[in-house]
C-alpha cells in the first residue's frame, strides 16, 4: 500500500496487535519532525547565504558610489 503522505510509514505499524505505547508513538512523531525541520532548516541556510550576498554587493555599489561623488 502506497502512501503520498511523506508523514506516514511505507506500511502500518499495526495490523491486530495491541496498541503501542504512548511513548513509542511520541518518539515516532518527534522523530519524523526532526527530519523535516532539519530538512527546512538547510533551505533557509541557502535563501539566507543568497540574501546576504545581495545585501554585501548592494553596500559594496552604493559605498563606491558615494566615494565618487
Amino acid at each position: 500500500m502506497a502512501y503520498d503522505n511523506p508523514w506516514a510509514d511505507s506500511e502500518p505499524k499495526r495490523l491486530g496487535g495491541p496498541p503501542p505505547k504512548l511513548s513509542t508513538r511520541v518518539n515516532e512523531k518527534l522523530a519524523r519532525t526532526k527530519e523535516m525541520a532539519s530538512e527546512g532548516m538547510e533551505i533557509t541556510k541557502e535563501k539566507t547565504k543568497v540574501a546576504a550576498k545581495k545585501v554585501k554587493e548592494g553596500c559594496s555599489s552604493g559605498i563606491h558610489w558615494m566615494k565618487l561623488r
